[in-house]
């Protein structure tokens, strides 16, 4: 029932109000047999013109409401769906980047992309399977009138054929939900094909194993959502199956058990004009146990953002106060951060750091692969918070309540960094500046800024780069952090780099952070620290030789 519940919940009308309009549709649609057999069974012509008038009267009425339910079941479903996405959205916005790594990218993907599309789909169905349950109850309380007796051998073989089919879906229910982890899984595995391709290709055992669990993976979900159709498709035969044997009961055993058989003809109608409804409702059925499992994942993704993941809104502390002027300082008090597994081991520690960062200083940090350069970037940047310790500007303890107007302050070029093609958060540029700084940094021939968006990120990844230091020079932010942008440099424009472009920016009174492998540029005069980790850890840095 979570479908439904969260159809209910986020609905913008009344579900009342569909549900009467369908109701309409289900009698008016009931009424089309009523005339139809009261029309056959008549002996007069002068009546005629009188039934034909209610018939088209009705199927009037049943196609204005059938035709407004469709539209606004539509239109409310992929509004409802819409909100859910803006929902999930902002969550992500709000939340911080440690429990959103834990999450993982494949299962939001899932949620926003797979799990919604089928709620989509099965709108109108639901709609439909609404619209059979009516139009069956209307049908029934006519066979009523017709023959108590009929009614009760539809009932007894109705409610046999519900119960197996119930028993039945009820089984097959960890079949859909294991075939949906299995989509996820699958999803999960070419999200890592798509974002490794460069190491794919670079490693022919890598690629081969990839696609080995690839393969094994897309045969699993074959195997699974195939064993569910077959069963799904093994109960719909049994279910029409059932409604032909209750046909055959009114034609050979309903006149042997009541009197009057006038009445069998309609009766066998009546049975037949059931059969389109209830087939489409058994159809109709599994649609909407998909849909409810793609409603538990959603309802579980948005529950494990809000449990894990927490929006500013409910963090409730102090704001950072800077009072509209430049910050002095951001000190580490003794910071410790860890890495912890999903069993609660401590994979990898950084600290425990005291150090100071001035305002308008330029901090040159080293180290190897995994010494815990980035981790650090990541500290003072505030988007992972320390295990242990304090980050203080201007004697202010940094939080998740405090974090967003701290964060302002910074342009990051991070190592594995996204260039936006759009300018995103900026007003309107000055073309005059834009043309200066692409001819500053080479690329006046390789792409232009038009109505706020880049004309092509067609580019190497050194320039790519350079496009990203053009939109830290349109942000105009007071702290910088480079990390590791001069790698991918040819050896000219590195050398621009560190000995016309970083000055120029600490001219500006600036406050430069490089992560740097570029030893022989570490004496630079305007490098005021260098900072050195190892294995976690600061160690004294000594100038090469």
């Amino acid at each position: 029932m979570r479908l439904l519940q969260l159809l209910r919940r986020e609905a913008a009308i009344s579900p009342w109000f569909v549900l009467m309009i369908a109701c309409i549709s289900g009698i008016s649609n009931a009424l089309v047999l009523t005339i139809i057999n009261a029309a056959a069974a008549l002996t007069a012509d002068d009546a005629y013109g009188l039934y034909l008038l209610g018939f088209v009267l009705t199927i009037g009425v049943y196609l204005g409401a059938q035709a407004y339910i469709l539209t606004t079941t539509i239109h409310e479903v992929e509004g409802i769906l819409h909100r859910l996405r803006l929902q999930i959205m902002n969550k992500i916005r709000d939340a911080e980047l440690g429990p959103l790594e834990h999450l993982g990218r494949a299962r939001i993907y899932a949620g926003i992309a797979q799990d919604m599309q089928t709620i989509s789909d099965a709108a109108m169905p639901i709609v439909m399977m609404c619209q059979a349950a009516i139009l069956i109850l209307f049908t029934l309380v006519y066979m009523a009138y017709l023959s108590l007796v009929a009614l009760g051998l539809f009932l007894v073989v109705g409610t046999i054929t519900v119960g197996f089919y119930w028993l039945k879906t009820l089984a097959l229910r960890q079949d859909i939900l294991t075939s949906v982890s299995l989509e996820h899984e699958l999803f999960e595995c070419m999200t890592h094909l798509l974002d490794g391709f460069k190491e794919v290709k670079m490693n022919t055992a890598r690629s081969v194993a990839l696609q080995a669990h690839l393969d094994h993976i897309s045969t699993a979900v074959l195997e699974m959502k195939s064993r569910v159709r077959s069963q799904t498709s093994l109960i719909n035969i049994v279910a029409q199956t059932s409604f032909y044997i209750l046909v055959a009961l009114v034609g050979f055993v309903l006149p042997h058990l009541q009197a009057e058989t006038e009445a069998s003809g309609q009766i066998a109608t009546a049975v037949l004009f059931l059969t389109g409804p209830i087939t489409a409702l058994v159809a109709w059925v599994q649609n909407y146990a998909r849909a409810n499992v793609a409603a538990e994942q959603i309802e579980d993704l948005m529950d494990a953002l809000d449990q894990h993941v927490r929006p500013a809104a409910q963090r409730g502390a102090r704001p950072l106060v800077l009072q509209g002027v430049p910050f002095r300082d951001i000190v580490f008090d003794h910071v410790v951060f860890d890495f912890v597994t999903t069993d609660g081991a401590v994979s990898f520690r950084l600290g425990p750091l005291d150090l100071t960062i001035t305002a308008g200083e330029t901090l040159f940090i080293t180290g190897g692969n995994g010494s815990g350069k980035s981790t650090f970037l990541l500290l003072v940047t505030c988007l992972y918070f320390p295990t242990q310790g304090a980050v203080l500007i201007d004697g202010q303890r940094l939080s998740e309540a405090n974090a967003e107007g701290y964060r302002d302050l910074f342009s990051t070029i991070f190592y594995d960094y996204h260039l936006f093609d759009r300018l995103y958060g900026l007003p309107e540029v000055d073309r005059q500046l834009v043309e200066a700084l692409l001819t500053k940094l080479q690329l006046q021939d390789k792409t232009s800024i038009q109505a706020q968006r880049f004309t092509t990120l067609n580019l190497s990844s050194g320039q790519k780069r350079r496009l990203a230091l053009l939109v830290m020079y349109l942000e105009n932010k007071p702290i910088c952090v480079f990390d590791e942008w001069a790698a991918e440099q040819d050896p000219e424009f590195r050398r621009y780099f560190y000995t016309t472009l970083l000055p120029e920016l600490k001219a500006q009174g600036k406050t430069l952070l490089v992560v740097t492998h570029d030893e022989h540029y570490y004496d630079m005069a305007y490098v005021d620290h260098r900072l050195k980790l190892e294995e976690g850890r600061l160690v004294p840095y000594t100038v090469p030789q």
